[in-house]
């Protein structure tokens, strides 16, 4: 990480097994610390849970700065500040917003389903 750069936050839910894989994902490849990890069941991720409008389906967000982003935006733009090779899928932020962001949905509504649920938050 260059001097001048802030770590980039990530909110994530810490029940979530999906998020867990994806958190250890990224944990794995950020070998410039690019990242600081927080759930929101963490005191400094329940600051930031209201701001993501969430609703049942719950998603993940980044913050970068004053910036904030969430959903399809926020796990392309994390794969793209993690560097190649996983920069490439950064491609996909062309296709509409509305559609990533339907599929998007679509899992976050049965990740507990698909992926299964932790009793409580390791982090």
């Amino acid at each position: 990480m260059k001097k001048n750069e802030t770590q980039a936050v990530i909110l994530f839910d810490g029940t979530c097994m999906l998020c867990d894989t994806f958190v250890s994902f990224i944990k794995k490849r950020d070998h410039n610390k690019k990242f600081k990890f927080e759930p929101y069941q963490s005191e400094y991720g329940k600051q930031f849970h209201h701001l993501f409008v969430m609703d049942e389906n719950g998603t993940v967000g980044l913050i970068l700065g004053e910036k904030i982003l969430i959903k399809s935006d926020a796990a392309l733009t994390i794969m793209k500040i993690l560097g190649k090779p996983w920069s490439g899928l950064y491609v996909l932020i062309y296709i509409p917003k509305f559609i990533r962001d339907s599929l998007y949905n679509f899992i976050a509504k049965h990740r507990y389903k698909l992926f299964g649920r932790k009793e409580y938050c390791e982090f």
